[in-house]
């Protein structure tokens, strides 16, 4: 069979809707069996520690090596064969998961082991999302990407609410390295449509070095002032966000002494927060405002939202849940606006690379953060971590704000 795509002489026709379908359900299959895995290890570690310090590290072996990687796809990416590119990553992940299957059903898991698995799980997804992004331009024409993406977002974040769901139904059930074998099942699902169907290469332009793309990137982001204040805003917010993501399971299990199920719906709902954020972000009255304003009142309120969690009683667990959505719904909304600003902003020669490598520094001050949190296990209880982190984000968006307003009086009196 081949798909033709966006090069059909009649785009109305069902032809590259059979293509892209195919490929799309195997996909979401893959991404779904992922995040049921993904979070069962999550799971698995929080139960067998109870350790701030191992989930820490957990985290960190999720982001480090997409940092490191993120920058290798993000340049050279749109020079590789995207079936190919599709099949390596699956495959990746599934042949280290299989090791380790094997591993743990000759030998007892141990935490530092379970770490190692995520790391594989981390390289393949560095290279593999950036890629179905690319891809879907490929296969469906142009005046049906907007519902595509409409429609791809809402299967991601399906997949993140029921994963969650689902590995805390099995994680009391089923033995952690069967479950791994969700991840082989997943892969082999997502590749058979892609060895049946033919994604259309694209026209090879001059490429930069390595270097120079990222140097190209970088600019894009520091020559515009409102994109660097905002980019500086969400760098700082993900230096104290991010691992009060990461200890969310260990605060229900430790801080409100609930149980795996309830972890699942923790982390559903800040995933749900995430959707729910992203449709808000599409009304008018949402995101038709000043994306700086946006950023800044979304960092505030996630801010106030996690402080409030920290002060709860462990008897507000359902209080807590609330909050979780909320403060998902802020942090999708901070996202989307920062990303229609850059989107705005950027030359559209340089948007995907500036897009793409913005991704990757975001995550750097993820790497920091989280070895703090390592370091203090123990030190202080959990629930102070995120009054802390809590006032430090809303304290933050304040100061921006406050230099918004300077630098515009400034821009006043000299106009």
């Amino acid at each position: 069979m081949n798909l033709l795509g966006r090069n059909l002489p009649n785009k109305s026709s069902i032809g590259w809707k059979r293509g892209f379908y195919m490929v799309f359900l195997g996909q979401i299959t893959s991404m779904l069996t992922s995040s049921v895995v993904g979070f069962s290890i999550m799971l698995w570690l929080s139960m067998k520690t109870e350790s701030a310090k191992i989930l820490s590290f957990a985290m960190i072996a999720n982001v480090a090596p997409s940092i490191i990687f993120g920058l290798i796809a993000s340049v050279y990416i749109d020079r590789w064969s995207k079936r190919k590119t599709l099949i390596f990553s699956d495959f990746l992940v599934s042949i280290c998961t299989l090791a380790f299957f094997f591993y743990f059903l000759f030998m007892e898991p141990a935490p530092w082991m379970v770490l190692l698995l995520l790391l594989p799980r981390s390289i393949g997804s560095s290279f593999y999302h950036p890629t179905l992004q690319s891809t879907i331009p490929l296969l469906v024409p142009k005046t049906n990407l907007m519902q595509v993406a409409g429609l791809n977002q809402m299967a991601i974040s399906m997949c993140n609410m029921a994963g969650p769901i689902i590995a805390a139904l099995l994680i009391d059930r089923v033995d952690l390295k069967y479950i791994l074998l969700l991840d082989v099942f997943g892969a082999i699902i997502a590749c058979i449509p892609l060895l049946c169907i033919n994604i259309p290469s694209v026209k090879r332009v001059a490429q930069k070095s390595f270097i120079q793309n990222i140097l190209c990137g970088m600019q894009s982001i520091l020559d515009n002032r409102s994109v660097r204040y905002m980019f500086f805003l969400i760098l700082s917010d993900v230096f104290c966000i991010l691992p009060l993501v990461a200890l969310l399971p260990l605060l229900t299990i430790k801080f409100f002494a609930r149980d795996a199920s309830n972890i699942g719906w923790v982390q559903s709902s800040w995933c749900f927060g995430l959707l729910l954020g992203g449709l808000l972000s599409g009304l008018r009255r949402v995101g038709g405002k000043d994306k700086n304003i946006t950023m800044i009142t979304s960092s505030f309120v996630i801010g106030i939202f996690f402080f409030i969690s920290g002060f709860l009683p462990p008897s507000a667990f359902d209080a807590f849940v609330f909050f979780t959505l909320l403060s998902g719904i802020g942090y999708s909304l901070l996202n989307s606006a920062f990303l229609v600003l850059l989107q705005i902003q950027t030359n559209s020669v340089e948007i995907g690379k500036t897009i793409s490598l913005t991704n990757v520094f975001l995550m750097l001050p993820s790497l920091p953060s989280l070895f703090i949190i390592a370091l203090m296990d123990g030190t202080i209880p959990i629930n102070h971590v995120f009054i802390i982190s809590g006032l430090t984000i809303s304290a933050i968006s304040v100061l921006f704000y406050m230099k918004r307003q300077m630098t515009i009086n400034h821009d006043m009196e000299r106009g």
